[in-house]
């Protein structure tokens, strides 16, 4: 009877160390998923809805290509500003998002630009190619100036 008893005794500690693995491996993924989420979390906290992927290169468009299309989006929400927004400076009253609906579209719009600039540029490997970055940055700035988009233009600088 003492061997039938230590042999199950036996067999419990195998399953008791087979559940405990096993607890321990899911508490472990699901820490890491909990890390994840706080990082994805805190960095659209930082950075807004700035989505870069992960292989885009700024220095495979065109610099002329790039201002169009940042100017582009910017008359878009520049032509949806009616003139009682821009009276009594709506746009800083509490209840903005109601009085100033598309100023407040145009702040986001710049804010956005101004965060995806840092994003593009800190994306960069190494201090050479954010140099390089930084340089075709300003080429854009250029070309947003030709283009009178000066909010665009302020924003990447």
């Amino acid at each position: 009877s003492d061997s039938q008893y230590h042999r199950l005794a036996s067999n419990d500690i195998k399953l008791l160390l087979r559940v405990k693995s096993t607890f321990e491996q899911r508490a472990k993924a699901y820490e890491s998923q909990q890390k994840k989420q706080h990082i994805q979390r805190r960095s659209k906290k930082i950075f807004g809805e700035i989505d870069v992927p992960k292989n885009y290169d700024i220095m495979a468009e065109s610099d002329e290509s790039i201002a169009q299309q940042i100017t582009l989006m910017d008359f878009n929400c520049f032509k949806a500003i009616a003139q009682r927004e821009l009276c009594g400076q709506a746009w800083k009253k509490k209840d903005r998002e109601e009085r100033a609906p598309n100023v407040m579209a145009m702040i986001n719009q710049f804010n956005r630009v101004s965060r995806w600039v840092q994003c593009v540029v800190l994306q960069q490997r190494n201090r050479k190619k954010r140099a390089k970055c930084m340089e075709k940055l300003i080429r854009i700035a250029m070309h947003l100036k030709k283009l009178r988009n000066f909010s665009g233009c302020c924003a990447i600088k």
